[in-house]
């Protein structure tokens, strides 16, 4: 599903950047809105990734209590240093540290400094036409010939799984307007929505299927056309559902589940075993816990609630202010300039 999110941001990028980024957007003001858009929640996250390693160092030094995954091994000085840039996926690592989420942010901050690049490099809305798919097939390119014959991957150079999604995302955008310059009533109004519902049923089959094979390749594609097709039946029926409250809350907080579930999810299996010492097996990093399917489901339903509680917690008090004291200032430097040189 992180695919899905990086077509999604592709195809919002674009259409609010397109005709901005040169103009009256300079590439450092963007770069900065989206750094502070991502930032300074993946900074917060990081520096609790690391109280974690320490509480682990403690535990084990202290009291003899050994972690799964020992403390400092993994995560760390030089991966530390490689997170605190935003480059733990750019082929300096081969495996996850400290937040796992947090790759993706990596692979998509430098995407959206290659996008604004290609904006400034090529000016003409028709060059885009042939730029933003031949990134993509590059991509694709350079998946394969790594060895990946899936998306599933999150090691060394994924920043090519980024780059393939985020630009089928722009692509589709360019279709989107292309689509309303011809000004297809018919289309959108009887169309439109039936293949919005075709594609939510693909995308659905795609995503049961077995996981880690080649058929992972589809699902941006099929992401992509969904994303574009909602777009032009904006009062279709799956659409009027995407805007009921909760799923707009979930939308504006889904940043932040994203990002601290992890650490929920630590905290909770620390809990279960050394508060309450409940049978668990280790596989891989990750303790899995013995349970009945009545526990498993209360368990769930708690870590759950416990996601969503926390997310909208860090979304008021670290996203949120981020965002706007950013734009804010932004806004205020602009405004200085705008008068010096008046």
């Amino acid at each position: 599903m992180v695919d899905l999110f990086f077509v999604l941001s592709g195809f919002v990028i674009l259409h609010s950047y397109g005709d901005k980024i040169g103009r009256s957007t300079s590439i450092i003001r963007f770069m900065f809105l989206r750094f502070a858009r991502l930032y300074p929640l993946h900074f917060a996250l990081l520096l609790v990734f690391l109280v974690i390693e320490l509480l682990k160092y403690i535990a084990a030094t202290s009291f003899g209590i050994a972690s799964n995954s020992p403390p400092f091994e993994r995560n760390n000085f030089e991966a530390f240093i490689y997170n605190l840039f935003l480059v733990q996926s750019m082929g300096l690592l081969d495996h996850e540290t400290f937040n796992r989420p947090s790759w993706s942010i990596s692979t998509e901050f430098y995407t959206y400094l290659i996008f604004a690049c290609l904006l400034l490099s090529f000016t003409s809305k028709p060059s885009r036409w042939i730029v933003f798919p031949t990134i993509t097939l590059g991509s694709l390119i350079v998946i394969v010939s790594l060895g990946h014959h899936s998306l599933t991957f999150t090691g060394t150079y994924s920043v090519f799984r980024c780059t393939f999604g985020f630009f089928i995302g722009t692509i589709a955008y360019l279709i989107f307007e292309k689509l309303n310059e011809a000004k297809l009533s018919e289309f959108k109004s009887k169309y439109a929505p039936a293949l919005t519902y075709l594609t939510t049923v693909c995308l659905l089959i795609l995503l049961w299927t077995k996981r880690d094979n080649w058929i992972e390749f589809l699902v941006p594609f099929v992401v992509a056309a969904l994303v574009l097709f909602l777009t032009l039946s904006p009062t279709s029926i799956l659409s009027n559902m995407l805007l009921q409250p909760f799923l707009r809350w979930l939308g504006k907080i889904s940043y932040s589940i994203y990002m601290i579930h992890m650490a929920v999810l630590w905290g909770v299996s620390q809990t279960l075993n050394v508060v309450f010492s409940f049978p668990a097996t280790v596989e891989g990093n990750d303790l899995v816990f013995q349970t009945s399917q009545l526990q498993g489901t209360c368990l769930l339903l708690a870590v759950l609630a416990l996601v969503l509680a926390m997310s909208h917690f860090t979304f008021c008090l670290i996203e949120e202010p981020f965002r706007k004291k950013a734009k804010s200032w932004v806004n205020r430097i602009e405004r200085t300039d705008q008068a010096t040189s008046g």
